[in-house]
């Protein structure tokens, strides 16, 4: 499970949320997105040390912080890169 913690106003967030949506036309994988602001997020943010936006967690462990590219995403699941052509 990917879990993609979020805020409403980070750049870096729109572009780690259009990654994994691209992702997640070619891998089958579990995924939801997790505002930092409400409580699940903060109490989220608070169990994995996570300070700033955006966080990625899969299967309840961080695994980056910051932005993330494609190929790492893809990498973290699975997926072959051949299956996705262009960039994000």
């Amino acid at each position: 499970k990917v879990t993609l913690v979020t805020s409403p106003a980070c750049s870096s967030c729109k572009h780690t949320k259009a990654v994994w949506e691209r992702v997640r036309e070619h891998a089958n994988f579990k995924y939801e997105e997790v505002d930092i602001t409400t409580p699940q997020g903060r109490d989220l943010a608070a169990k994995h040390n996570i300070f700033n936006t955006p966080g990625t967690i899969v299967n309840d462990k961080v695994v980056k912080r910051g932005q993330l590219d494609l190929h790492v995403a893809l990498e973290i699941v699975g997926a072959d890169l051949r299956a996705i052509s262009g960039t994000v």
